[in-house]
């Protein structure tokens, strides 16, 4: 009797690996590829952002200029750092934590930014132009 104990907890355990392997495949399969620095940026025809280049965002740290998903089926999707587009476009960018939503808006003349925030004008040269604060 104790021969099938044995052998029914020795067929139970190997189940519960294939399972878990099984499961781990699976969910491996399905979570496609990420690539990090794959494209260049052009405005107007002017490269502006390099592959394989990261850029510094406002606090002086790294971060990766544009990001590839490919699924399992081969789509892709591209994403690109909304704070580098906005300043290349000349759109001006907030974020409003209340409501979890990112602000985008064009620079016009009277434009201005939330104290503690920073915005800015780019001119087609590349310049850039503080936005006035709104305690300014």
């Amino acid at each position: 009797m104790k021969k099938k104990r044995n052998l029914a907890s020795f067929f139970a355990g190997v189940m519960t690996v294939l399972l878990a392997f099984g499961c781990l495949t699976s969910a491996m399969a399905a979570s496609g590829e990420v690539t990090y620095n794959f494209a260049n940026v052009t405005l107007n025809g002017e490269k502006k952002i390099s592959a394989g280049s990261d850029i510094t965002v406002a606090n002086g740290e790294k971060a990766p200029s544009s990001i590839l998903y490919t699924d399992v089926a081969g789509g892709k999707t591209n994403y690109l750092p909304i704070r580098a587009i906005s300043e290349l476009l000349g759109i001006s960018i907030d974020y409003d934590s209340a409501t979890r939503t990112v602000l985008l808006d064009s620079q016009d003349e009277g434009d201005w930014v939330a104290d503690g925030y920073n915005g800015y004008v780019v001119d087609p040269n590349g310049e850039k132009t503080e936005v006035p604060h709104l305690s300014d």
